[in-house]
C-alpha cells in the first residue's frame, strides 16, 4: 500500500503529461492544417483573379483586334484619310497595349504559381515576342503600302480643253458687237449644245449681228476638230482609269491580304498566349489543388493519429479511474482496518497475553503432574508430549513476536541456501503437530509425492516453518473432519524447478470479503478460535523471500486448501547421509564448559551431559576465564548475550592467549539472526560451530564430534 501510494503522484504527473502534450498536439495539427489551408485558399484565389484577369485582358486584346480589322474594312472601301487614319491609331493602340501585357504572364503567374514550368514561361515569352514582330511588320506595312496606295489613288488627271471656251473665242472674233438691249437666255450644257446646235441662237432683240461665212466654216472645222480631241482624250483617261482601276484592285488584294494573314497571325497569336495561359493556370490549379489533397491526406492521418491518441488517452483515463477508484476503496479500507485494530489493540495484546498464558498454564499443571508422581516412577508419555506441545506453542507465539519486525524488513538476497531433504522435513513437520491433531480428534493424512533421494537448494528453515504455519493453522480453524498435507516436485532436473506446499482441510472456511485479509497482520478468521494473527502474515513473508506465490482456495462452513509455490535453483538425487548420534558417541574424557547467564539453561545442560566426562558451569564471561587458569577444558559452549563479557568479547580473549588456541568454542543462542550476525562478522576471531535452541541431543552432539574432527 506505501509503494501505492508512492506511485500514485508520479501516475498522476505522467497523465498529466500526457494530456498536456495531446492537447498541444493536436493543437499544433490544427493550426499547420489552417495556415495550409489559407495558404491553399489564397493561391487559388490568386490564380482565379489572375486568370480572369488574363481572360479580360486577352477578351480586350480581341476587341481591340476586330476594331483594327473593321478599320481596315472600312479603309478598304472608301480609301478615305480619316479612315486610313483611323486604322493607323487602332493598331499603334493595339501595339501598345501588347506592349504592356506582355510582362504579365511570365512574372505575375510565376509568382502566384509555384508549378508553373520554365517552359511554359518560355513559350508565352516566345509568343508574345511573335506576336510583337507581327504586329511591328504590320505597322510598318500599313504605314508603306497604305500610304502609296493612297497617293496613286488620288494623281490629278488632264482634262480635255472645254469646247465652250473654243465656241466663245470664235463668237468673239468673227461677230462686230453693238450694244443693244438683249435678252440672253440661260445656256445649257456643253454636251447638250453640241449636240443641239439649232438650238444655240442668239436672240437679240435690239441688233442683228452679222457672221462672216468664212469664219463660220472655220469655226465649224474648229468645233469638229475639238470634237475628235475630245473623244481621243477622253478614251485616252478612260484607259489610264481602267489600267489604274486594274492596279488598284491587284495592290487592294495583296494589301488586304497581306493585312488578313497579318492580322490572321496576330489572331493566332493571341489565341496561342490565351492557351498557354489558361494552360499554366490549370497547372497551377492542378499543382494546388494536388497540395490540397495531400494536406486533407496528411491532416485525416493526423487527425487519425490524433484521435488515436485521444482513445488511447480515454483508455488510460478510464483505467486510471478504476485503478483511483480501487485505490481510494483500499485506502478506504485500510483507514477502516487501521482503526479496527487500533480500537482492538487491547484485545490483540489480550490474545497475545492469553496465546501464552494458556500453553504455560498447561505446562505449570503438567509439571506438578511430574512433582505428585515422581516418587511413584508413574510418569504418562501423553503428558510429556503436552508439555512438549504446550513448550512449542509458546515457543512459536514468542517467535512470531519477535521475528516480525526482522522479517519485514529482511533482504531477499540474504537468505542462505543449502541442500536438504524435502521428504524428511515435511515428515518431521507433520510428526510434530500430529499429537495437536490427534488432541482433537482429528485425522492428519500425508501426501508427499517427493524423490526420497532428492536433495533441493533452498532454505530448509523457512520451508519448513511455512508447512509448519499451514498445518498449525488448519488444526486451529478444523473442529472435525480430517486434515491432509500435500507436498509435490515439478521439473525437478530442469531449470525452472519449483517446490508445492498445500494443506486442506475440512474446518470453518472463510468468507468471500474475508479472503483478501487472511494474508494480513492481525487477522483472524473467527475471534473465539485463539492466536494472534501472525502465522499467515509471516508465512506469506517467507514465501516471497523465497522468490514463490501464496494463495488460497475456501468455501465457507466447508473446508479450505493453502497453497504455496516456491522455486528452487538446483537439486541432486544422492541421499545424505544423516546418521543418528546420540551423547555414547562423545569421548568419555570430554572435558566441557558451559558459560550462560541463565541458571535453567545451565540446569538443562547438566542434565543433558550427565554422566560424559567432566562438565563445567559458570554463569558470565570472568568466571570462564578464570576456571581456564584452573581446569583444562576441550569445547566451551557459549552464550553470545550476556552481561559483563559477551560471548564474542570471551572467544577474542581465548583466541588471543596462545595458551588456550587447542581450545573448541561453540555459540549457542535461541535467536537465529543472532548466530548468524555472529557467522557472518569479519572479525579476525571466529566460533568453531553454531547451535540453536532449541536443539535435540542428535544436533548437539553432531556439531560438537564435528569441532572436535
Amino acid at each position: 500500500m506505501k509503494e501505492n501510494t508512492k506511485k500514485t503522484p508520479a501516475v498522476r504527473i505522467v497523465l498529466l503529461c500526457c494530456f498536456i502534450t495531446l492537447f498541444l498536439f493536436i493543437g499544433a495539427v490544427f493550426i499547420y492544417q489552417y495556415r495550409q489551408y489559407r495558404t491553399l485558399e489564397k493561391r487559388l484565389t490568386n490564380a482565379y483573379e489572375i486568370r480572369q484577369m488574363g481572360l479580360e485582358n486577352l477578351n480586350y486584346l480581341f476587341s481591340t483586334y476586330s476594331e483594327v480589322e473593321n478599320t481596315f474594312r472600312l479603309y478598304t472601301l472608301d480609301f478615305a484619310d480619316s479612315s486610313y487614319h483611323a486604322y493607323l491609331e487602332k493598331i499603334n493602340l493595339l501595339k501598345s497595349f501588347i506592349d504592356s501585357l506582355a510582362s504579365l504572364p511570365v512574372g505575375d503567374t510565376s509568382a502566384n504559381n509555384p508549378a508553373l514550368k520554365i517552359t511554359a514561361q518560355q513559350q508565352i515569352a516566345m509568343e508574345f515576342a511573335t506576336l510583337k514582330k507581327r504586329l511591328d511588320h504590320l505597322v510598318l506595312h500599313t504605314s508603306d503600302s497604305l500610304y502609296l496606295l493612297n497617293t496613286s489613288v488620288r494623281q490629278k488627271r488632264v482634262s480635255p480643253r472645254k469646247m465652250e471656251s473654243i465656241v466663245n473665242q470664235v463668237l468673239i472674233d468673227s461677230t462686230n458687237k453693238q450694244k443693244v438691249d438683249t435678252i440672253v437666255r440661260k445656256r445649257p450644257g456643253l454636251l447638250q449644245r453640241i449636240f443641239n446646235t439649232k438650238d444655240d441662237t442668239i436672240v437679240i432683240a435690239n441688233e442683228q449681228h452679222q457672221l462672216d461665212i468664212e469664219r463660220v466654216t472655220l469655226l465649224k472645222q474648229n468645233l469638229s476638230a475639238a470634237q475628235q480631241d475630245i473623244t481621243q482624250l477622253y478614251n485616252h483617261n478612260f484607259n489610264e482609269l481602267r489600267n489604274t482601276f486594274v492596279q488598284l484592285q491587284k495592290k487592294e488584294r495583296q494589301l488586304v491580304t497581306t493585312n488578313l494573314n497579318l492580322l490572321n497571325g496576330l489572331k493566332e497569336n493571341v489565341e496561342a498566349i490565351k492557351e498557354l495561359n489558361i494552360y499554366v493556370l490549370r497547372q497551377a490549379e492542378e499543382h494546388d489543388f494536388a497540395l490540397y489533397k495531400e494536406n486533407v491526406e496528411r491532416f485525416g492521418k493526423q487527425l487519425i493519429f490524433a484521435l488515436i491518441l485521444m482513445f488511447v488517452m480515454i483508455i488510460a483515463l478510464g483505467y486510471y479511474q478504476v485503478y483511483a477508484t480501487s485505490y481510494e476503496r483500499r485506502l478506504r479500507e485500510e483507514k477502516d482496518y487501521a482503526a479496527k485494530l487500533a480500537e482492538e489493540k487491547t484485545s490483540v495484546l489480550a490474545n497475545i497475553s492469553h496465546e501464552i498464558r494458556t500453553p504455560l498454564n498447561s505446562l505449570l499443571g503438567i509439571i506438578d503432574l511430574f512433582k505428585n508422581r515422581t516418587a511413584s516412577g508413574n510418569i504418562d508419555a501423553k503428558l510429556i508430549d503436552s508439555a512438549y506441545y504446550s513448550i512449542n506453542i509458546v515457543s512459536n507465539n514468542i517467535t512470531d513476536i519477535l521475528s516480525l519486525s526482522k522479517l519485514e524488513a529482511s533482504n531477499k538476497g540474504d537468505i542462505a541456501l543449502e541442500y536438504f531433504d524435502p521428504n524428511r522435513s515435511f515428515q518431521e513437520v507433520v510428526s510434530l503437530h500430529r499429537h495437536q491433531a490427534e488432541l482433537k480428534n482429528l485425522r492428519l493424512g500425508t501426501e508427499i509425492n517427493i524423490n526420497e533421494q532428492l536433495n533441493i537448494l533452498s532454505n530448509e528453515f523457512r520451508i519448513r516453518q511455512i508447512a509448519s504455519n499451514f498445518l498449525s493453522n488448519a488444526i486451529k480453524y478444523t473442529q472435525k473432519g480430517e486434515i491432509i498435507f500435500r507436498a509435490s516436485v515439478s521439473n525437478p532436473a530442469g531449470s525452472n524447478s519449483w517446490l508445492h506446499i498445500e494443506v486442506e482441510d475440512t474446518g470453518i472456511g472463510i468468507k468471500e470479503q474475508d479472503r483478501r485479509h487472511v494474508f494480513r497482520k492481525y487477522f483472524t478468521a473467527s475471534p473465539n478460535s485463539g492466536g494472534i494473527g501472525l502465522g499467515l502474515y509471516i508465512t506469506k513473508i517467507m514465501v516471497e523471500e523465497l522468490g514463490g506465490t501464496i494463495g488460497l482456495k475456501s468455501k465457507h462452513e466447508q473446508g479450505s486448501i493453502f497453497f504455496a509455490d516456491i522455486p528452487f535453483f538446483q537439486s541432486k538425487t544422492e541421499k545424505l547421509e544423516q546418521p543418528k548420534t546420540k551423547l555414547s558417541d562423545l569421548p568419555a574424557d570430554l572435558r566441557l564448559l558451559v558459560v550462560d547467564d541463565n541458571p535453567i539453561n545451565i540446569l538443562l545442560m547438566k542434565q543433558f551431559f550427565k554422566g560424559i566426562g567432566s562438565i563445567h558451569t559458570v554463569n558470565n564471561g570472568e568466571d570462564a576465564l578464570a576456571l581456564l587458569q584452573e581446569q583444562p577444558i576441550d569445547v566451551i559452549i557459549t552464550d553470545i548475550n550476556m552481561p559483563g563479557i559477551s560471548g564474542v568479547e570471551l572467544l577474542e580473549k581465548i583466541r588471543n592467549d596462545d595458551r588456550y588456541r587447542s581450545i573448541r568454542v561453540l555459540a549457542i543462542s535461541a535467536d537465529r539472526s543472532t548466530l548468524k550476525y555472529a557467522e557472518e562478522s569479519p572479525a579476525e576471531a571466529s566460533f568453531d560451530g553454531f547451535i540453536e535452541k532449541p536443539f535435540t541431543e542428535g544436533e548437539i552432539v553432531k556439531t560438537i564430534l564435528k569441532t572436535l574432527a
